[in-house]
């Protein structure tokens, strides 16, 4: 497993991103330091790419419900701009990203990148209501209406 941390802000809160990947799993997640943000988590299964936030504290979790729009775009580097009508969730993919800043608004999400082509992650839709987080086993498990989807915890690939 391959896991690189680096640091961003979110809403002018400190956040630490996470880059898990394995043979099955690619993960990419931003965790507030003072747990004082909701954050984006991507996820990449079997080649589908889903996303979902993490409440600020953990405990809860919303998913974005038929995104318009979800993949990964280069940006420049400096203030860029992506405009959504509904719901946004945006992420650096690359460690060259450190000190990245996002600012999320009601028009879309404003965007800082230090490094010039950066690959991030990109949701646009809307967000579905808050559920409670559910630990079995030390598994997490995310229940999405009619379907269900368990997140393996500190598995060995």
């Amino acid at each position: 497993m391959e896991v690189k941390e680096f640091d961003g802000d979110i809403d002018s809160r400190k956040v630490k991103t996470i880059m898990k990947l394995t043979d099955r799993v690619k993960q990419w997640f931003a965790k507030p330091k003072n747990k004082d943000t909701p954050t984006p988590h991507f996820e990449e299964r079997n080649g589908v790419l889903s996303v979902h936030q993490d409440s600020a504290d953990n405990t809860r979790y919303r998913v974005m419900l038929n995104p318009s729009f979800i993949g990964s775009i280069a940006l420049p580097s400096g203030q860029n701009f992506l405009s959504s009508e509904n719901g946004i969730a945006v992420l650096p993919m690359t460690i060259d990203n450190n000190t990245y800043v996002i600012n999320n608004s009601i028009s879309g999400a404003y965007l800082y990148l230090p490094f010039s082509g950066a690959t991030v992650l990109v949701a646009k839709g809307v967000w579905g209501d808050w559920f409670p987080k559910q630990f079995f086993n030390s598994k997490i498990t995310f229940y999405t209406g009619a379907t269900s989807y368990q997140s393996p915890k500190n598995q060995k690939p």
